[in-house]
């Protein structure tokens, strides 16, 4: 709360650590920047609340969440959508673009790689417990998955990936393979 009201007091806002005040405002909508584990519980309070949702990547924890906060999107008929920012970012756009015109042929084959220092800027040290996180195959990864996906416009039928554990209880660097169904090859380094 101490964090959240000196951002508000820089922005003129009004910070809370009142959900159900936030949910009863007339708020039109809502971007939930919480860690992983709460993306759900949040998200499909706000939808049931009527507000529309901008959650941040990735969508949830498990699928099963998942699938849930998209059921309740779909229920409600409030906005929803995730923070899949790589799509808005201008080197993105234009690959996709080149590759959707058919410039370069058939795509066969993309390499993603996100990759720099362990994060230590999460609160109480979220990121690195495995109950919580998924470390960057989920967190990172999330990123290359949605990218290929657009690039490639069909879906995976095949992953293959190794990992490495150090120091925590996540992999905290992994090489994954997508294999497309057209038979197009996905490369993501995080």
């Amino acid at each position: 709360l101490e964090h959240a009201e000196h951002l508000a007091a820089r922005y003129g806002a009004v910070a809370s650590a009142d959900v159900a005040a936030l949910l009863e405002s007339d708020v039109d909508a809502v971007s939930i920047c919480t860690p992983t584990p709460t993306h759900a519980e949040l998200a499909i309070a706000a939808m049931r609340a009527g507000k529309h949702v901008l959650c941040e990547k990735p969508i949830a924890r498990t699928l099963a969440e998942a699938e849930a906060m998209l059921a309740v999107a779909k229920e409600t008929g409030v906005v929803f959508t995730v923070g899949h920012v790589a799509r808005f970012e201008a080197d993105h756009r234009q690959a996709q673009t080149i590759v959707a015109r058919g410039d370069i042929g058939a795509l066969k084959m993309a390499t993603q790689s996100i990759t720099g220092p362990f994060p230590e800027w999460s609160a109480h040290g979220w990121f690195a417990d495995s109950a919580q996180s998924g470390g960057p195959v989920l967190d990172l990864g999330i990123h290359s998955f949605d990218y290929l996906l657009w690039l490639f416009q069909d879906r995976v039928v095949r992953v293959s990936a190794v990992g490495v554990r150090e120091k925590i209880a996540v992999h905290g660097y992994a090489l994954i393979t997508l294999r497309f169904a057209n038979g197009g090859i996905g490369l993501v380094e995080v």
